[in-house]
């Protein structure tokens, strides 16, 4: 190595020093309200989760209701068509298809340790697509529960 060479990494390593100096200094003022700031974080994300899956069993149950008021609907009403029951069996199947979703996301999520490097942003993506679907669940409950109220 030449002598640019070590005075350029001399003074890459004299930064990269500032920079743990300073990101210790910004945890030590944190550090009153988060004693570990990664267990805030797990803890963030896993209520995220918590509360993803709350929404869901509401909306899933939800649609229960749904699919028994068409039977119901189809039963009482004769001008209505048996196909319309398909609204919220194909919005189940969509419910269905996120919780399997999370599933694999949660399974990625435990075994991360043996996941190798370039698989990480693929679970990154699950989790993505099922946020996705989620709120695509959700309008299409609501869809779902209009046609129902229109067909009252």
């Amino acid at each position: 190595m030449d002598k640019e060479q070590e005075a350029l990494m001399k003074q890459q390593l004299v930064q990269l020093v500032r920079i743990k100096d300073e990101v210790d200094k910004i945890r030590e003022t944190i550090s009153p309200d988060y004693p570990n700031i990664e267990d805030a974080i797990k803890s963030g994300k896993q209520d995220i989760t918590k509360y993803f899956d709350r929404i869901h069993d509401n909306l899933f149950t939800f649609n229960n209701m749904l699919i028994a008021g068409y039977f119901a609907l189809i039963q009482l009403k004769v001008d209505i068509s048996k196909f319309v029951i398909l609204i919220p069996i194909v919005n189940l199947a969509i419910f269905i298809f996120i919780d399997y979703l999370m599933m694999e996301y949660s399974r990625a999520n435990a075994n991360i340790g043996e996941t190798l490097v370039d698989k990480i942003p693929e679970i990154g993506k699950k989790s993505e697509r099922a946020t996705q679907l989620s709120f695509i669940t959700i309008v299409t409950t609501l869809i779902v529960t209009i046609v129902f109220i229109c067909y009252l």
